[in-house]
């Protein structure tokens, strides 16, 4: 019999696309597999009460793959996770100020291809292991609600090859773990992208935040004599920000930038629970884009008056280097997840 306390989950970063590779990687948030495929019972001319005399699966596609952290995400499993999705092959510099942390940077290339890295992940209990290969992020969420007692939440969409029995790679440990905990964020909002780089910390603002990244990764399906798909793409990125501010003079200007339709660009920075004890873990989310609605009044809590506002991203038509989305972490994690055989 299955037992809930002994599900456990586990990853391979792929050296081919698409081809299985064994788990070198524990990941401590839940899994959810979704199915792959769906059989169909044509309703076949039998001159019979019966009904179908056969059943015919056309396609296999492991899809709705939901990647979270119901107990609260974890630094350490951002890497994977934006390199599914956004950039594959990064390799991390080592960091000085904190002996044994590595700056990742994901943020994508507009203009050419980012070539995302793929998974195989296994996912099971006691019972019985199940391996996905081919495994990629369509999107990607971060949101955290401040004064709440709160995790930060991280979640992947994710679509795969297909679903089979298989058993663990044995001897994976479980890692470093440094929370990401709501309440250690902070925000800055600048004119343009270069003025990320000196603006100051906005205090007394934010209360909640949601970054939505639609990555453009898809599967391709082609003529090659299988029912899985072979290939994947790369589509339009997209970043949405959600967030609810106090009613005050900060939150009336950003309606105003809201009504003159003023691009801003806007760094979350969300700091490791750790960081006070020698560690330095962040990650940080830029983008640049208008706001798409702004709402006085949209909210209320504890007799405060809160603004809603819904944040856009957009190029901003560097002629150089344009720039839409930023995306760095820091993280005790210097691999993600060794490649290994099958």
């Amino acid at each position: 019999m299955g037992d809930k306390v002994f599900i456990k989950n586990q990853f391979g970063l792929e050296l081919v696309h698409g081809t299985p590779v064994a788990a070198a990687h524990r990941l401590t948030g839940s899994v959810t597999m979704g199915k792959d495929r769906t059989p169909r019972f044509p309703e076949d001319a039998t001159g019979r009460r019966g009904g179908a005399v056969r059943s015919v699966v056309e396609q296999i596609h492991a899809d709705a793959i939901r990647i979270a952290h119901p107990a609260g995400a974890y630094f350490e499993a951002l890497p994977a996770i934006f390199s599914i999705g956004l950039v594959g092959g990064v390799v991390p510099v080592e960091q000085t100020a904190g002996e044994g942390d590595y700056l990742w940077d994901f943020t994508p290339d507009l203009t050419a291809d980012n070539e995302p890295d793929s998974i195989t992940l296994e996912i099971g209990d006691n019972t019985q292991a199940y391996q996905i290969p081919y495994v990629m992020a369509r999107r990607i969420v971060i949101e955290g609600n401040v004064g709440e007692s709160a995790a930060v939440n991280v979640e992947a969409e994710c679509f795969g090859k297909e679903i089979l029995p298989a058993a663990f790679t044995p001897g994976i440990e479980i890692p470093e773990m440094d929370s990401m905990v709501a309440n250690l964020a902070r925000i800055r909002f600048a004119d343009d992208w270069a003025g990320l780089a000196t603006a100051e910390v906005v205090t007394g603002l934010l209360r909640k935040y949601r970054v939505e990244i639609l990555t453009g990764v898809h599967p391709k399906f082609w003529a090659e004599g299988v029912k899985t798909m072979t290939g994947h793409g790369e589509g339009m990125i997209a970043a949405a920000w959600t967030l609810t501010f106090e009613g005050n003079e900060d939150a009336d200007a950003i309606w105003d930038a809201f009504r003159g339709e003023t691009p801003r660009a806007i760094r979350l920075e969300l700091l490791g629970a750790q960081i006070g004890e020698g560690e330095t873990s962040l990650l940080q989310i830029d983008t640049y884009g208008k706001f798409e609605e702004v709402l006085p009044l949209g909210e209320e809590q504890d007799g405060n008056n809160l603004h809603t506002g819904v944040f856009a991203g957009m190029d901003d038509n560097d002629e150089t280097t344009p720039h839409m989305l930023g995306l760095q972490v820091i993280t005790s994690t210097g691999t993600i997840g060794a490649i290994a055989s099958p």
